[in-house]
């Protein structure tokens, strides 16, 4: 099985590589991504990191396109912080030369990602989102189905949250009791057990 990262953060991404090996990147993979940004993985090259329509965020650590959504906290000229609760802090005055850059990586990423997603006969999109319950889980799931199962009806689909009270599965979606860990990381011992769920799960079932 195929795994691929829907965000909410790199998390998400850096256990998929710790998992499978797997070291390509893709779209969402090193982004900070609210539910509502997904639907940019459709839209159009130059309405992402449009001239003039970016904040920097969280101590200026973070930037943040104001028409999707989408948070970049590592493309973006940086120096490094000492002592603070951020790592670093991106240069402002070096992001309008580095626009152009940044539009034309994350063109090629989504005409990668969106590949992957119409070609691959057995891929297991995965989010991880701070929800409480098991419908508001699958309300994520739900959102992310609408948007990408037109694309490839196959697609599985699973939702983690270190919050919700117990995992549960239905049809093509998995949710997922995950563990929080001792950094941004989460528990590697849970998010294995969730690939390993998913696998058996989703297997595909003999003729």
């Amino acid at each position: 099985m195929q795994l691929l990262s829907l965000g909410y953060d790199c998390k998400v991404a850096w256990q998929i590589r710790r998992h499978s090996g797997q070291d390509q990147a893709f779209f969402f993979d090193w982004l900070m991504t609210p539910v509502d940004a997904l639907s940019v993985l459709l839209g159009r090259d130059e309405d992402l990191l449009r001239d003039g329509r970016w904040e920097l965020i969280k101590d200026d650590c973070c930037l943040r396109d104001l028409d999707t959504g989408l948070m970049f906290m590592h493309e973006f000229p940086s120096v490094p912080v000492v002592g603070g609760e951020q790592s670093h802090r991106i240069l402002p005055e070096q992001v309008p030369a580095h626009l152009p850059i940044a539009r034309a990586k994350f063109a090629y990423l989504r005409k990668k990602t969106l590949e992957l997603i119409r070609r691959a006969p057995d891929l297991l999109m995965v989010r991880a989102d701070e929800v409480a319950t098991l419908d508001e889980a699958m309300d994520i799931a739900n959102q992310m189905r609408r948007l990408l199962l037109p694309i490839n009806p196959r697609l599985k689909f699973a939702v983690a949250s270190t919050l919700i009270p117990t995992s549960g599965a239905v049809a093509d979606t998995l949710i997922f009791k995950t563990e929080a860990g001792e950094d941004w990381r989460g528990g590697h011992e849970s998010w294995s057990q969730l690939f390993r769920t998913a696998e058996q799960l989703f297997a595909p079932q003999p003729a």
